[in-house]
Formats: structure tokens, C-alpha cells, sequence
């Protein structure tokens, strides 16, 4: 051991002061683990350097002197070659990202935006854990893009309970982006569960730095889900809207046939009733058109689509029959839970605003009768009346039941190409089935695992399927849909006019339609509201399917938006309960037993020869 260290003490010297120096220029800390590297370094080579000249008689021996000063110039021709690689290494940065899918680099969108950021913008990640080192590489990489404008900062909401009160920081794992004076924070993502996501970051960024607000409106009147705090309510999701750049309302269409709510003179949300009408709320003509007055019939319809009165407008004189009309600048129409079907007259304003390009969100939950069935038709989709059931297991390590299908399969579209890290779950859904449509692209959003059905006979104790009753799975719980030009198709080719009812007089248009929009009218369809109740929308990728849904049907930073995440391939072997016990019981018995029996038969055949 004498003889090694002798030998080799200076090159050990020589690594610790290497590793000190890398340490240093890559993680700019010089304190205190890379200075105390190249201390203990310099400090064993000063020792080396006495013990040899201990044992060779001094230090400037022949032999000693020669080979001493050849280790000398080596070891300082080696730092000064470190120290010069290292110097250019930094000054010209050059990355090779050797992994697959290059997990490591960022989207070309996400470099496109970072180096056009031209304001100050800092993340703030409330955590009380160490920082996830997949989460610093992504930090980093977009720091580097734009270091004067982009900036992250941990803190431990316990310790800095001020800022977390600033911040109004709810859970450990919350990440805010702000802006650099603090005047205006939003939202990101929570990272407890799952690592911080590009896509999210990325879009965050671009929403914070968007001038433009979107509207979101909220159908009520039906026994919908309530806005506000409360049993079954969605305030969590409205909130969580709010803070990502939307703006939120309630709307309240009026119904001719009083299915909805009671008519005003305004037919917006809130408005109080000014005066009672004055004639029936039923209509006098067989088939009445939206915007067409009630005191007298008329051949054509006598409302333009300018006619319908906008959020703001003064009411001029009262109307018997409210106007339907979904406001111009709303983005999205929420439509979620639901208890009593939607009048005629409300789907009609429904169709007409799909026609001039909107977007519509509709959750639905199992059991209900809506009104929507018609609406839906036209765009291939039907909701199946059966219960959806998951006997795959993946719910019982959450102690869920088969009525709550957990989803960890996801189709290929903006809003759910994220998901590969975690699951979702739909208590009490009912599934989506998709009939093809021309004119009309339809993409699966989540797909049950197996097996699964839709139950016909969900009372009964003993859930197991029936061939020629249930629906065979695996089954599709959402859907999201986009059609472009004024009219859809349907499966035969044949063009299906969007008009609210039959005209009283024939005519080759709708009457009371609005212009067409050269903008594709998208839909998302979900077979279950719970999943974004409160005390659900914080779980999981519960309140990330309706936000990414929101953020997709508002046409927003749709390039940002489909940003694929970087992901290995899935090489997991997924295995139904039964199959599960059959792998454990051959690993634990069949395989031992087979080994001791061969060992008996070569014990017994050496035995007898």
C-alpha cells in the first residue's frame, strides 16, 4: 500500500483537483464542496511530494529530481488543459442530447417563444422537498434560451408562509408564474405528483404574456352543477380558470316553452325581471323561429341575425318572446351536469353559435335526460345509456370500485398528449360512442382499460357482462370533435342544414342563422361531470382534462398546446387480477417445484449408476 501511494499519490492528487474544478464551473458554487476538493487535492500532492523526498533522500536527487520534475510539469500541463476546456466549454455552449424521443431538449416552439420573450418573467415552485433533478434540467434549458427574462426561484411554503400568502398557495407542489415587479401571477401546474411539463410551462408563458382574455360561459338554468361554493359545485374549476387569463359568467338562455327559466327582457345572466310578459309562453305558430315575435305571425322570419339583442345592449321596449343569442366574443359554452333536458329554442341557440365557429364543452352525467341527444347526433356522437365498468384492478390500489373507471389511456390530441405519467378516474359515467361523420373529425380522449362494458343492469349485485346487453369495451368517456364550413355531413354525404326548426315558409337558409365563420366549430363530449366537482378537480388529471379542453376549444396557442411531451416508450407489462396471481403463483411455487423435482430425478439416476 506504502509502494502505491508513493507511486500514484499525484495522480490522485491530480483527480481530486480536477473534480473540484468541474464541480465549480458547472454548478458555479464554489463553496464548499468544490474548494474543499481541490484543497484536499493540493494538500495530497504536498504530501506525496514530502514522502518522496523522505525515502529518496531528498528531494533533489538524481533519479528523484528528474522524475519529480516530469510529474510536476505533467500535473500542471494537465490542470492548465482542464482549466482551457473547461473555460471553452462554457464560453461556446454545444449540447448532444444522445436520449431517446431527446427527452432533453426543448420543443421548437418553446425556443421560439423563450427568445422573442422580451419582459421579465419569473417561476415561483412552492415545495418543501429537494428539487426533482428532471425538474432543474427543464428549468435550466429554458433559463439558457432567455437568461436576462426567465428566471425560477424554490421556496418551502412553510418557511416563507408570507410569500405563500401572497401567492394564495393552497398545497405543497404549486407552481406560479409572476411577473417581475409581482403586479400579476398565474397559475401553472401542480408538480406533487408528477414532474413539471413543457407543455404546460410553455403555455403558461404565452398565456401570461397575452394581452387577450377569454370568455368562458357557463349554461345554467338546467340544474346544472352550481358556479359557487356548495355541494357537487365546480367553483374550484371556475377559480383555477380564472387565474389562467379566462374570464367566467353564467348563462342563461330563455326558453319559449318555459323548459328553461322564466323570460326577462334581457336574456342575460343575472339581469332581473323587469316586467311579466304578456302573452303565454307558448307560442301561437306551429313552428316558431328563434328571434321572431309572438304577437303576430309573419310568413318570413322578421329578426336578422343583427337583431339579437348582445350583452350591454339597452332593452328598448319589452318582448313577449326573449331572443336567443350566445354573445360574439364568447369563447366557450360549458355545458356541465345538467338535471332537466334543454328546451328547444336553447338548442337552437346552441346550433347557431356552433355555426358561426364556436366551441362547446358538454359533461354529462350517467342517468340524465338533457335535451342534447339531437345536437350531438349531427356530430356523430351518441351517449350510451349503459354504465361504465372497469374490472382491469388499476382502481382498487386507489380504493375505487368498477362504477369508477380509472383511465390511464389517452388518445393522440393536443389535450391529452401530456398524460403519460399519471391517470384519471370518472365516477358513474356513461360511454361516448362515435359514428363516423364527413366534414367531422372525432379524437378519443379517454379510453377504459380492460376489461371493461357498459353495464345494462347496473343494480344488480354481481356486475359481470352479457353478450347481446352490454357494451363491449374498451370504452371511450371523451371526445373531442371539430368540424369546419356552416353545415356538417352526414354518413351518407348528404349536407345537414343547421337551422333551429322547420321554417314556416320554405327557404333555401335559415332564417334566423348567423353568418357562417370560416373558424371550425369544436366540441368536447366527457360522459361524467364529477370528475371536476370540488374535492376531484384538484386529484389526479382530473382538473388538467378540462383545462386543457378549455385552453384547446378557445383557440389558443394551439402550436404550444400540442406540444408532445418527451417520453421513453412504454415497455410496462400490463396484466388483468387473474393473470396478476397466475405469474405470482408460477414464480413462488411452479418454478420451485420443478426445480426440486428435476434435482430428485438427476439425484436418482446418479444414485443407481
Amino acid at each position: 500500500m506504502r509502494k502505491f501511494l508513493l507511486k500514484y499519490g499525484w495522480l490522485l492528487a491530480m483527480m481530486l483537483v480536477a473534480m473540484g474544478l468541474s464541480a465549480g464551473f458547472v454548478s458555479q458554487l464554489w463553496v464548499p464542496v468544490p474548494v474543499g476538493m481541490i484543497a484536499a487535492g493540493v494538500l495530497t500532492f504536498s504530501l506525496w511530494l514530502i514522502f518522496q523526498e523522505a525515502v529518496g533522500g531528498g528531494f533533489g536527487g538524481e533519479r528523484l529530481t528528474e522524475a519529480s520534475t516530469n510529474i510536476v510539469i505533467s500535473a500542471v500541463s494537465f490542470l492548465v488543459i482542464l482549466g482551457l476546456t473547461n473555460f471553452i466549454a462554457l464560453r461556446y455552449v454545444v449540447r448532444l442530447d444522445l436520449t431517446e424521443n431527446d427527452r432533453f431538449t426543448l420543443a421548437p416552439e418553446t425556443e421560439q417563444l423563450m427568445q422573442s420573450l422580451n419582459q421579465p418573467v419569473k417561476l415561483w415552485i412552492f415545495d418543501d422537498r429537494p428539487p426533482i433533478p428532471a425538474d432543474l434540467e427543464l428549468l435550466n434549458n429554458y433559463r439558457r434560451l432567455s437568461p436576462d427574462n426567465f428566471n425560477f426561484e424554490y421556496a418551502n411554503p412553510y418557511e416563507q408562509d408570507s410569500l405563500a400568502l401572497k401567492f394564495q398557495v393552497k398545497d405543497t407542489g404549486e407552481a406560479y408564474l409572476t411577473s417581475n415587479d409581482a403586479s400579476h401571477s398565474s397559475f401553472v401546474q401542480s408538480i406533487k405528483n408528477r414532474p413539471l411539463s413543457e407543455s404546460r410551462l410553455t403555455n403558461a408563458i404565452a398565456e401570461f404574456l397575452a394581452d387577450r382574455t377569454f370568455q368562458v360561459s357557463f349554461l345554467t338554468g338546467h340544474g346544472e352543477r352550481p358556479l359557487q361554493p356548495g355541494r357537487g359545485a365546480i367553483s374550484r374549476a371556475i377559480s383555477t380558470l380564472e387565474e389562467k387569463n379566462f374570464t367566467t359568467a353564467p348563462l342563461t338562455l330563455m326558453a319559449a316553452s318555459g323548459a328553461d327559466v322564466p323570460p326577462t327582457a334581457n336574456p342575460q345572466a343575472g339581469d332581473p325581471v323587469t316586467e311579466p310578459s304578456p302573452t303565454p309562453e307558448a307560442p301561437p305558430t306551429a313552428n316558431p323561429q328563434v328571434g321572431d315575435p309572438v304577437t303576430e305571425p309573419s310568413p318570413t322570419p322578421e329578426a336578422p341575425p343583427t337583431a339579437n339583442p348582445q350583452a350591454g345592449d339597452p332593452v328598448t321596449e319589452p318582448s313577449p318572446t326573449p331572443t336567443l343569442a350566445i354573445a360574439e366574443d364568447t369563447a366557450v359554452v360549458a355545458i356541465i351536469g345538467p338535471r332537466r333536458p334543454l328546451s328547444e329554442t336553447t338548442i337552437s341557440a346552441l346550433k347557431s353559435y356552433l355555426d358561426r365557429g364556436g366551441s362547446l364543452f358538454v359533461a354529462l352525467d350517467y342517468g340524465m335526460e338533457t335535451g342534447l341527444d339531437s345536437l350531438l347526433a349531427e356530430w356523430g356522437i351518441t351517449l350510451d345509456k349503459r354504465l361504465a365498468i372497469d374490472e382491469s384492478g388499476t382502481g382498487s390500489f386507489l380504493g375505487l370500485g368498477p362504477a369508477t373507471p380509472v383511465i390511464t389511456k389517452y388518445g393522440d390530441h393536443p389535450i391529452v398528449r401530456d398524460f403519460t405519467e399519471s391517470f384519471s378516474f370518472y365516477r358513474f359515467s356513461r360511454p361516448v360512442i362515435i359514428e363516423e361523420k364527413t366534414g367531422i373529425t372525432a379524437t378519443p380522449l379517454l379510453i377504459t382499460n380492460e376489461p371493461s362494458w357498459g353495464e345494462s343492469e347496473p343494480q344488480t349485485q354481481n356486475l359481470k357482462f352479457d353478450e347481446g346487453k352490454d357494451l363491449p369495451g374498451p370504452l371511450t368517456l371523451g371526445v373531442a370533435l371539430v368540424r369546419t364550413g356552416e353545415t356538417g355531413r352526414g354518413g351518407d354525404g348528404e349536407r345537414v342544414q343547421r337551422t333551429p326548426s322547420p321554417p314556416v315558409t320554405p327557404s333555401p337558409s335559415p332564417p334566423v342563422s348567423p353568418s357562417p365563420s370560416s373558424s371550425p366549430a369544436r366540441i368536447v363530449v366527457i360522459g361524467n361531470s364529477d370528475f371536476m366537482s370540488d374535492g376531484r378537480f384538484e386529484l389526479q388529471l382530473n382538473g388538467d382534462v378540462f383545462l386543457n379542453s378549455i385552453a384547446w376549444l378557445s383557440k389558443q396557442n394551439e402550436d404550444i398546446l400540442s406540444i408532445r411531451p418527451k417520453e421513453t416508450t412504454n415497455r410496462r407489462i400490463e396484466m388483468s387480477p387473474i393473470q396478476s396471481r397466475l405469474v405470482k403463483l408460477t414464480a413462488l411455487a411452479v418454478f420451485p417445484l420443478l426445480g426440486l423435482l428435476l434435482s430428485a430425478i438427476f439425484w436418482v439416476q446418479k444414485r443407481s449408476s
